[in-house]
């Protein structure tokens, strides 16, 4: 994933909220930024997206996960560490 390289040397840490939290969160107001601007160069008004909180959507899948889980349906959940 553009953005991410993982090192070798730092302690092992959970990939699955860092690929789905910090990622987008650092490159979210970048696309947002490209966004706007090519919108206004088009000769459109800019289009402005509102700013996403990606922890609070991770929280929310995986709380929807484990609902899932424990109804039975066999959802697969992230990994636990």
């Amino acid at each position: 994933m553009a953005g991410f390289s993982p090192s070798r040397a730092s302690p092992r840490i959970s990939l699955h909220p860092v690929l789905l939290i910090e990622c987008p969160r650092i490159l979210f107001p970048f696309a947002r930024a490209i966004i706007a601007e090519v919108t206004r160069d088009g000769g459109f008004p800019p289009l402005l997206i509102q700013p996403v909180d990606f922890a609070a959507m991770y929280r929310q899948s995986a709380m929807q996960a484990q609902a899932a889980a424990t109804a039975g349906n066999g959802a697969i959940l992230p990994p636990q560490d």
